[in-house]
């Protein structure tokens, strides 16, 4: 266990399934990183993905990078969006 140098203990000890996405958002292609925990996904694959606007969106799945450790990820996970459906 990790220790800042305040006294407390430091987050960040959980692994997570990282997804790159390319998703179609209002007539746009955006790519990003979105956590996919709850079922499994491949390179390919079609998702519906949750939006910063409380929407949805569909994109595919461009890359799949599984047990990342929350201290190296590329997005924070509590700010993290995620992948709500496979097609």
């Amino acid at each position: 266990m990790i220790h800042s140098l305040s006294g407390g203990v430091l987050d960040g000890d959980g692994y997570h399934t990282i997804v790159k996405i390319n998703a179609d958002f209002q007539g746009e292609k955006r790519i990003g990183f979105y956590v996919c925990d709850e079922f499994r996904v491949a390179a390919g694959d079609k998702v519906i993905v949750e939006t910063r606007d409380g929407g949805a969106a569909e994109g595919e799945v461009l890359k799949v990078d599984k047990n990342v450790s929350e201290k190296c990820s590329p997005v924070p996970i509590k700010r993290a969006l995620r992948v709500l459906k496979k097609l």
